[in-house]
């Protein structure tokens, strides 16, 4: 392999390893988040998720973060909700109990709002967790979900701007490093070609993954991240057994 065909391997090996571990660190954050909060539970059991509430995934040591959910009254008549809302307060044992009156007019919806603060984190100041509870009004069902919001004691950023960018530095990385280990590979052999696939299929793993965790789904998210796991012991067990 020529001079500059191994400076490209080596480039892109590099900044492709570097989109693995952001993409980890990334489907980890936002599928611990979740899994912490479906224990923050209570007694109340609503008959329906409530698939309009969206949650912050990263807060961070210096701001204030809103977490939302939009109800809607389809009917003809006017209609008012009654929420609780509990958030942790500084331990999971202890929670900020809001209760809501949300009245919504004939034919629309209405946007209800909770406050959640850095110091709001259990678990060491580390995840924020969070539940409501819409009571049932006839013939509407009643309505539950809970999310946690990870703090990252990060100053002179939101939580929004730290998760932004560190998704598309991770898109960046995985990109460039594709292009640029297919361009230095080539021409290749089996044995390379069976190595690259190898790692874009840990690569599309992780990439599902971190959409299931965007997307709440945090349950498939966690299989997911353990069979990345173990594809890439295997992986380093058969590269660390091929150099003996």
């Amino acid at each position: 392999m020529a001079k500059k065909q191994k400076i490209l391997v080596t480039a892109g090996g590099l900044l492709f390893t570097l989109g693995i571990i952001l993409s980890f660190l990334l489907s980890s954050v936002m599928i611990w988040g979740d899994l912490e909060a479906s224990l923050f539970t209570s007694g109340l059991r609503p008959d329906k998720s409530l698939s309009t509430l969206r949650c912050p995934i990263i807060i961070t040591a210096s701001e204030t973060g809103t977490i939302t959910a939009e109800l809607n009254n389809p009917t003809g008549k006017h209609l008012e909700r009654y929420l609780i809302a509990n958030i942790s307060e500084g331990y999971a044992s202890l929670v900020r109990e809001i209760r809501t009156s949300l009245p919504i007019p004939p034919d629309n919806k209405e946007k209800v709002e909770w406050k959640i603060y850095p110091e709001d984190a259990a678990f060491e100041q580390r995840v924020i967790l969070f539940r409501v509870y819409i009571n049932p009004r006839y013939p509407h069902p009643s309505l539950g979900g809970n999310c946690g919001v990870v703090r990252v004691n990060i100053n002179g950023v939101t939580g929004n701007q730290l998760f932004t960018s560190t998704t598309m530095l991770t898109l960046v990385c995985i990109g460039a490093g594709i292009v640029m280990l297919e361009t230095g590979s080539r021409p290749t052999n089996r044995r390379l070609r069976n190595t690259l696939n190898n790692i874009y299929a840990l690569a599309g793993i992780l990439f599902a993954t971190g959409v299931l965790g965007y997307l709440g789904m945090w349950v498939p998210g966690i299989g997911l991240l353990v069979t990345a796991v173990i594809l890439l012991v295997i992986f380093i067990t058969r590269r660390l057994a091929s150099a003996t």
